[in-house]
């Protein structure tokens, strides 16, 4: 991450307040709340696990999506996750099947258009 930070907010005249921010919706805090509270109440902490690893998982695959627009390579996005660059490649890869299966399926829309039916009855009639 230090090595993609200074390579591109600073030699790119970008300054680390001026990044894009992260589409997801702000960070659930009453997950955490529910969380903060494992030692009285350790169900309702365990059910607010859940909920939080997913918004995690969105918000990291947003955060792999912009670095990569930005030029990180998979190497610094390994780095910054603390991972190996090839799971930093599947992470990448398995977003952009997940891109192209959304993506296909807005383009498996089929339009129909029926013909009239009095303009059929004056064609056969």
């Amino acid at each position: 991450m230090r090595g993609f930070l200074r390579k591109v907010l600073y030699t790119r005249g970008v300054s680390p307040s001026r990044l894009p921010l992260v589409a997801t919706e702000k960070f659930p805090r009453r997950l955490i709340r529910r969380i903060e509270g494992r030692d009285i109440f350790p169900l309702i902490a365990l059910e607010a696990l859940p909920a939080l690893r997913a918004h995690l998982d969105e918000v990291e695959a947003e955060a792999i999506l912009q670095a990569r627009e930005m030029g990180a390579s998979a190497e610094d996005i390994a780095q910054a996750l603390g991972i190996t660059r090839q799971g930093a490649y599947y992470k990448m890869k398995a977003l952009e099947r997940a891109e192209s299966a959304d993506n296909k399926d807005a383009d498996d829309d089929i339009t129909l258009t029926l013909p009239d039916t009095e303009t059929t009855r004056r064609e056969n009639g």
